[in-house]
């Protein structure tokens, strides 16, 4: 996030999710509920 130019793995599944018709969410990391910078809500 420090430097949008650079592609990482996190942006890589955020394509991927939209690419597939999910939805990503980008917000501050005291509203994650984990402390490792990823969270997700799996649902068919």
């Amino acid at each position: 996030m420090d430097n949008p130019r650079v592609d990482d793995l996190l942006d890589d599944m955020g394509e991927l999710v939209l690419k597939m018709g999910g939805r990503v969410v980008v917000m501050p990391p005291e509203y994650i509920p984990t402390d490792k910078g990823i969270a997700g809500i799996y649902r068919y």
